[in-house]
């Protein structure tokens, strides 16, 4: 599979499981995952998030020290 579509399996099972409550099992059956594969997606799919949170936090920590000069 490619990567956009890698990524975007990620998204998807991030929001049903963490945002809209779906099940483990539900995901499973909407998605055609196998528990392993939702294991691995959801825990790439944290990964980038917080990823982004640090990259997101130092370009704020970064603007603000500008402001400040």
């Amino acid at each position: 599979a490619s990567d956009v579509y890698k990524r975007q399996l990620q998204r998807q099972i991030f929001k049903m499981k963490e945002i809209e409550g779906y099940e483990s099992s539900e995901i499973m059956k909407i998605t055609g995952c196998t528990a392993e594969s939702l294991r691995q997606n959801l825990s790439r799919a944290r990964r980038k998030i917080r990823e982004d949170f640090i990259k997101l936090t130092a370009i704020r920590a970064k603007r603000k020290d500008l402001l400040t000069l």
